[in-house]
C-alpha cells in the first residue's frame, strides 16, 4: 500500500468529520492506567516545558479504623520534572506511613519487553493494513517527525501503537515516566527503605487492551490520531485540573470521553475502582499506615474507590490542605 507522509492539517479536519466521537487516550494515560509504556523508539524532537506541577495541591483521601489508617492519592503518571505537589499534606502523610502501594511495580527490562510481545505479531496483519489509509497516512506524519521510524510500528497491535502514540506526544511535551509521581515516591521510599508493592501487574494491564476485539482497538487508535492536534492544550487543561485537586473536573473529562464506550470504562475505571476498593476493606484488618497511589481518574465522581469503599459502609474523608 502507498503511503503519503505529510498529512496536512485539513486532512485531519476531514476526519473529523466522520461525525464520531472522540475518546481520547490521553486523560486515560495520564490519570488512569499504563505509568510506565513509552515509544519503541526514542523521540528527537526538543521537548517544550509544561510546569503546570510547581505548586499543585492534588488530591488526598483517607480511610481509617482502630488501628489502620490508609491514605489513598491521585497522581499523574506523567508528568515534567517538577515536585511542587511532594510537599505539606502529601508529604505528612506519606512520611507517617509504613508502606507504599501503587498500580502496579516497575518492571524490569526484561519482563518489560516480554509484555510487551502482548502487543506485536509479526505473522499477522501490518498496521499499515489494519487501520484506515487517511489515518495511517497522519500517524506517518507524527512519528517521521518524531524521529521515529513507521516500520516500527508496522506488527504492533493498535491498541499498542496508541499507547506508544501517546508516548510521543508526552515527550515532546517535555513529560516523561521518570519524572511521575509513582516514580518520585518510589525513590522516596527506597530512601527510607520503605516497602513497596503493586495492586496489579503489568500483564493485567496489557491485557485490558490487548483482550479487546480489533475493531474495538482501531477505532480507539484511529480516534487517539485524529485528537493529535488538540494534544498540548488538552494536556494542559488536565494537569492544571489534577494540580489543583479538582477530582470533578477530572472526573467530568474520563466520563465525556469515554461515556458512549461503556464497556471500556467499565474495564478500565470501575472494575478496576471495585477491586481496588475490595484491597482496602481488606487491609483495614491489619493495623499499620499505607499511603496508596494510583490515577487522579479513578479518584473522582460515580464509580470512583471512594464511592464504592462507601458502597461497602467505609466512610472515606478528604484532607485539606
Amino acid at each position: 500500500m502507498a503511503v503519503t507522509v505529510g498529512a496536512t492539517t485539513g486532512d485531519r479536519a476531514e476526519l473529523r468529520l466522520k461525525g464520531i466521537k472522540m475518546r481520547r487516550l490521553f486523560p486515560v494515560m495520564l490519570l488512569a492506567v499504563l505509568p510506565g509504556c513509552a515509544a519503541p523508539q526514542p523521540v528527537r524532537a526538543a521537548p517544550q516545558e509544561t510546569d503546570v506541577a510547581g505548586d499543585a495541591d492534588p488530591a488526598l483521601f483517607e480511610v481509617s479504623d482502630e488501628d489502620t489508617r490508609i491514605y489513598l492519592f491521585g497522581t499523574i503518571h506523567i508528568l515534567t520534572g517538577s515536585e511542587g505537589w511532594f510537599d505539606e499534606a502529601v508529604r505528612d502523610a506519606f512520611e507517617a506511613s509504613d508502606e507504599l502501594v501503587i498500580e502496579t511495580l516497575e518492571p524490569t527490562r526484561e519482563e518489560l519487553s516480554q509484555t510487551m510481545m502482548l502487543g506485536v505479531d509479526p505473522a499477522g496483519k501490518p498496521l499499515s493494513r489494519t487501520i484506515s489509509p487517511d489515518s495511517y497516512a497522519l500517524l506517518s506524519d507524527e512519528l517521521v517527525e518524531a524521529g521515529v521510524d513507521p516500520a516500527a510500528f508496522e506488527p504492533l497491535d493498535p491498541w499498542l501503537v496508541a499507547i506508544n502514540l501517546a508516548g510521543i506526544q508526552y515527550q515532546k511535551l517535555g513529560m516523561t515516566p521518570d519524572a511521575g509521581a509513582e516514580r518520585r515516591l518510589i525513590a522516596a521510599a527506597e530512601e527510607r527503605g520503605m516497602p513497596v508493592s503493586g495492586l496489579e501487574t503489568l500483564d493485567y494491564q496489557f491485557r485490558l487492551f490487548d483482550d479487546l476485539p480489533e475493531e474495538h482497538q482501531v477505532e480507539f487508535l484511529e480516534q487517539s490520531i485524529e485528537q493529535l492536534d488538540d494534544a498540548e492544550s488538552f494536556i494542559g487543561r488536565m494537569t492544571e485540573a489534577w494540580a489543583s485537586g479538582d477530582t470533578a473536573a477530572l472526573s467530568d473529562v474520563l466520563n465525556e470521553e469515554l461515556e458512549d464506550d461503556p464497556v471500556l470504562y467499565a474495564r478500565l475505571i470501575t472494575d478496576r475502582n471495585r477491586n481496588w476498593a475490595a484491597w482496602i476493606e481488606e487491609r483495614l484488618d491489619e493495623p499499620g499506615t499505607v499511603f496508596v497511589a494510583v490515577g487522579a481518574g479513578h479518584l473522582g465522581g460515580e464509580g470512583s474507590v471512594q464511592s464504592e469503599l462507601e458502597k461497602r459502609g467505609i466512610s472515606v474523608t478528604r484532607i485539606d490542605y
